[in-house]
């Protein structure tokens, strides 16, 4: 009888949500026991209805205080959910609350290392990163993820003054004031390095991305590392795979031999979706994701131009730099400058520091 009466409120939840209604029913205004009420969202998150796993697993958290009985499956369920849809913002304190209140969970591994990753990559809070990083140390002590961590860290973490600010602009405001030359390349100011490669691994190690070819046509797949890779919708032909910084996003190109145009995609690792963003003659197969994730730098016509990563401000980010032929490019982890190397140019490096477009061009 109780499993009937589940049954029906989570269909009549569902049938309000696809409605549209504003207010999915809460577990007070049904009346229901803490236990229906947990079911109730596992039932939800089990058929991907993520949106009313989370209502439900917040009224479980917030109009239950004293209901310990799954407690723990509860934060982690929530935080999961909310990681997963991107709230970050929202998952990291019922993750802090994870962590403060179930200590001896197997999960608070996996806990600490989500955290690590919102305070590194979503919130820039260096100092919580370290303190969670500490925690986990101690814990855990000396491990292959802790060292994945530490460089994690190091690659993620973004300096606070110019480059952020520059960052935080619209790619249409944004030019390259100065340009020079060098021989050698500081690997450690610029962690991400992009090149022309059949497979990429994630900036966090865990995710790999591979051109494949499939009943005579080339196309992109991936995946966790040593496991089955998963085909990339909309990457035929897919070439030059990049990821975003924050490992959640595939960046490539492909083109079109017929009119000789070539396409910048995106696809979405969580969403599972690919969207085209620019599509030209002349551009370059090599693109270069922010340290952010918002902005990308790639070639046109042997020039140097930038985006966001929405696909919109498309913008010249020199007349006087000759962009063709680039074998590597790399954005500095400050934000404030990228760096290339070219095909025919063995040791010579372009660094090209970035500033408010109003600013005069000069090399």
């Amino acid at each position: 009888m109780t499993r009937h009466i589940t049954a029906v409120i989570l269909a009549a939840a569902l049938c309000l949500a696809a409605a549209g209604c504003q207010k999915t029913p809460s577990a007070a205004d049904l009346n229901q026991s803490p236990e229906t009420v947990f079911n109730m969202a596992t039932e939800a998150m089990v058929k991907g209805n993520d949106a009313l796993a989370i209502d439900l697993y917040y009224k479980l958290d917030k109009s239950y205080p004293s209901f310990k009985k799954y407690r723990a499956d509860t934060l982690y369920r929530l935080g999961t959910l909310l990681y997963k849809t991107d709230r970050f913002d929202e998952a990291e304190p019922v993750f802090a609350k994870f962590a403060e209140k179930c200590k001896d969970d197997d999960r608070l591994r996996k806990v600490y290392e989500k955290l690590i990753e919102i305070y590194v990559q979503d919130l820039h809070d260096e100092d919580k990163a370290q303190a969670i990083r500490d925690l986990y140390a101690k814990k855990f002590k000396e491990s292959p993820v802790l060292k994945q961590i530490d460089k994690t860290m190091n690659v993620l973490s973004v300096n606070e003054g110019s480059g952020s600010a520059l960052l935080a602009m619209d790619s249409g405001n944004i030019g390259i004031i100065k340009m020079q030359k060098t021989d050698e390349i500081d690997r450690e100011f610029y962690p991400v390095r992009n090149y022309v490669l059949k497979s990429v691994k994630s900036p966090d190690g865990k995710l790999i991305v591979e051109k494949q070819k499939l009943d005579g046509n080339y196309y992109l797949f991936f995946g966790p590392i040593g496991s089955r890779m998963a085909k990339i919708g909309g990457s035929s032909g897919g070439y030059a795979p990049q990821w975003s910084w924050n490992s959640k996003y595939i960046y490539f190109t492909s083109m079109n031999w017929q009119n000789k145009e070539r396409k910048i995609k995106v696809f979405d690792t969580a969403g599972k979706n690919t969207r085209e963003l620019f599509s030209a003659k002349g551009v370059g197969p090599l693109l270069c994701i922010s340290p952010d994730s918002k902005k990308i730098v790639f070639t046109y016509l042997d020039k140097l131009w930038i985006m966001n990563s929405t696909g919109n401000s498309v913008t010249l980010l020199s007349e006087n730099i000759n962009a063709g032929d680039i074998r590597m490019i790399a954005w500095s982890r400050e934000g404030d400058s990228i760096i290339f190397l070219k095909k025919n140019e063995k040791e010579t490096y372009y660094q090209c520091e970035f500033g408010r477009r109003e600013i005069a061009i000069g090399n």
